[in-house]
């Protein structure tokens, strides 16, 4: 995570240890013990006290979110999963859960975008203005458990608190300075299976029995402000979310795309739809029976940028540019003369390799300012989304068909880092039983997948007159230790 990083640091994770590294030598600033399983992600987060402002990493595993100091990685917080307090049931009809609402308040004493009047919270937040619902409550029905461990599932950080969900159907928020819990709402006994978040609002997706649901939550209180829900017969299932930072939440159905302003008064009308289908009280979502964002599932392949939504469709083979405001293609001046819909096309060689081994769509866009890049397994690809038509560039990977993409791309201040991990690879073995070399082989695999990388950096800019894509170093490493992934932090 760009947002989240700290380029004077390096992170070192071995299993639940995580050792702290000043990015420019060896010598160990502090090593933390306190997680008691793998850790599973890190990054860092930036808070202001007076005129100073200070780093320290966040970390989580399956069943605890901790924050270290960043200088020394000492434990400031930490929150067990198991430790918090059972959560409310709340259902979708508009109860409220809130828990305990004084720190709520006293939490909107202390920020002077909030108001307190006749039992009302209003809140301030640049152009919007917003009425949190009446006299706040307490619901006290309880679902119970399931059996299983509860495992954290997703997690967003905000500027001030972070929201995160678990496999339980767990939603809470816990202030970022202390750890303490704001609220926590139990959504049901359902795995939730994305999340994204602004600073005012949190959108899940998640399945259960008959429906998948898309369900919307104030940052503030933890209210559920906005419920859709979607027929699993149907076949129409939300695939993908996105939600920019000034509350407009868009998600993609198999035929379309859709976004809703999270500020306007009616939860049930949609602030675009893109193309637009005729509903009935049969088919309350409609169909176009098109499959056009089919596949197109992950995280950062539909994304939110500078007012623009660019989202991946066609099974990878091309990125389409829209205005978030209208939900419309966007236009770009076409060199033959007129503008024509910013649709940008991936075309890799001969097999059309933008999918992994299961078939997955892999092609995940990487943005710096107007500047997106994009890397299937053959190629990577540049468009500048100021002037697409004119300032493009393709290159191809100078790598052997052993490697695939590990990660996605990184673009840095004046390269793009690419790191290939070495497919499976096994070669045929000789049984004892062969006569003169015929008869069955034993497949044996070679190297462990995990254990071989290759690092690759390319030119980057935004001139395509400088080489951009132009290879600068390819080098093959052997890890024996058994990294298997890295993370830019």
């Amino acid at each position: 995570m760009r947002n989240f990083s700290r380029p004077d640091r390096t992170v070192a994770l071995n299993n639940a240890k995580i050792k702290l590294l000043p990015a420019t030598d060896a010598k160990e600033l502090g090593t933390n013990l306190d997680f008691d399983e793998p850790v599973r992600s890190i990054l860092w987060l930036t808070s202001t006290v007076g005129k100073k402002n200070t780093q320290d990493l966040l970390a989580w595993n399956s069943t605890q979110l901790g924050l270290l100091d960043g200088d020394a990685a000492s434990t400031k917080w930490m929150i067990r999963l198991n430790d918090l307090p059972r959560a409310n049931e709340v259902t979708v009809a508009g109860k409220r859960n809130i828990d305990p609402i004084a720190d709520i308040v006293a939490a909107a004493n202390d920020d002077p975008n909030m108001a307190f009047r006749q039992q009302q919270l209003i809140q301030m937040r640049g152009r919007n203005i917003r009425r949190l619902g009446g006299q706040m409550v307490n619901v006290a029905a309880q679902a119970d458990q399931p059996n299983g461990p509860e495992l954290i599932s997703n997690l967003a950080p905000l500027s001030d608190r972070i929201v995160f969900s678990s496999s339980l159907g767990r939603m809470a928020c816990v202030n970022s300075k202390d750890g303490k819990l704001i609220w926590q709402v139990k959504i049901g006994n359902v795995s939730i299976d994305r999340l994204v978040a602004c600073e005012d609002f949190t959108a899940i997706k998640f399945l259960e029995e008959t429906t998948s649901r898309i369900i919307v939550l104030d940052n503030l209180t933890g209210q559920i402000i906005m419920e859709r829900s979607f027929a699993i017969a149907a076949n129409l299932l939300p695939i993908n979310m996105a939600i920019s930072p000034d509350g407009v939440l868009v998600w993609t159905l198999p035929d379309r795309l859709c976004g809703k302003d999270l500020y306007e008064a009616d939860p049930k009308k949609l602030t675009f739809e893109n193309p637009r289908v005729d509903r009935t009280n049969e088919n309350p979502n409609g169909s176009t029976n098109q499959i056009t964002y089919a596949g197109c599932d992950k995280p950062g392949q539909l994304i939110i940028h500078d007012r623009k939504i660019i989202a991946l469709k066609d099974r990878g083979s091309n990125i389409a540019v829209f205005n978030i405001d209208t939900g419309q293609l966007s236009r770009h001046s076409n060199p033959l003369g007129g503008d024509t819909d910013t649709i940008l096309t991936i075309k890799d060689d001969a097999n059309n390799a933008r999918f992994n081994p299961n078939n997955e769509v892999t092609a995940i866009p990487q943005l710096v300012s107007n500047c997106m890049y994009v890397v299937s397994n053959n190629n990577t690809y540049f468009y500048d989304l100021k002037d697409p038509a004119n300032n493009q560039w393709k290159s191809k990977h100078m790598l052997d068909a052993s490697f695939v993409t590990a990660e996605p791309v990184f673009p840095a201040s004046e390269v793009l880092v690419d790191l290939s991990r070495r497919k499976a690879i096994t070669i045929p073995q000789p049984r004892a039983n062969q006569v003169n070399g015929i008869g069955p082989q034993a497949i044996v695999p070679r190297d462990p997948p995990e254990t071989r990388f290759r690092l690759s950096v390319y030119i980057r800019s935004a001139n395509p007159k400088n080489k951009d894509g132009k290879l600068l170093e390819s080098t093959e490493l052997i890890e024996p230790s058994g990294v298997t992934g890295w993370q830019v932090v």
